[in-house]
């Protein structure tokens, strides 16, 4: 994804490492008093992908933008159910500009989690997102087990080639993920 590799690119002229900080359960009851996942939870994909590492093995994930069709969709699980043999580190499901494609991200999310049996990475952008929905999406993703969110601002609105702030609460990075955070640890 472009947004993606464009933040990877700024991040690499800062270090050549990405550090992906996860608290652990002692840290996270320390902070909050609790923590809604259990450490191993939290940290499957990067547990996966340290296991790849650690044999010297290649690893890789599929990343599906949900189908526009329910033609489509039956489409799709079709191939993920062949694709799903190749034995992938996880799956990620993209979500479209403005929640776009919210509802098809977390059904197609928490289907190929629980038939398919692989671990998934659900996209959630928040551009031009009311933060209430957001708020709506996080919950029932904690309710369907859904634990890997990957949090962004996301992509310029349509129609335009660089971001501006909005009214939004979400303009910078940050601020996705400490939303999902304070959301979903309280």
């Amino acid at each position: 994804h472009v947004g993606h590799l464009e933040c990877l690119e700024m991040a690499k002229e800062l270090g050549d490492r990405l550090i992906v900080i996860v608290n652990s359960d002692l840290q996270a009851k320390l902070k909050k008093g609790e923590s809604f996942m259990k450490e191993e939870d939290r940290m499957k994909i990067i547990s996966t992908l340290n296991e790849y590492n650690n044999q010297g093995k290649t690893f890789y994930s599929f990343e599906f933008f949900p189908p526009k069709t329910d033609f489509g969709l039956d489409n799709l699980y079709s191939r993920i159910d062949r694709m799903a043999a190749l034995r992938p580190a996880y799956i990620d499901v993209t979500w479209g500009a403005g929640g776009s494609t919210a509802e098809k991200t977390f059904d197609m999310s928490k289907t190929i989690q629980k038939y398919f049996g692989l671990d998934v990475m659900m996209h959630l952008t928040c551009t031009n997102m009311p933060k209430d929905s957001i708020k709506q999406v996080l919950l029932d993703s904690k309710e369907n087990n859904i634990s890997n969110i990957l949090a962004l601002r996301g992509d310029p609105p349509e129609g335009t080639s660089r971001w501006e702030n909005n009214d939004s609460e979400f303009n910078n990075g940050i601020d996705p993920v400490s939303y999902t955070h304070l959301t979903l640890t309280t």
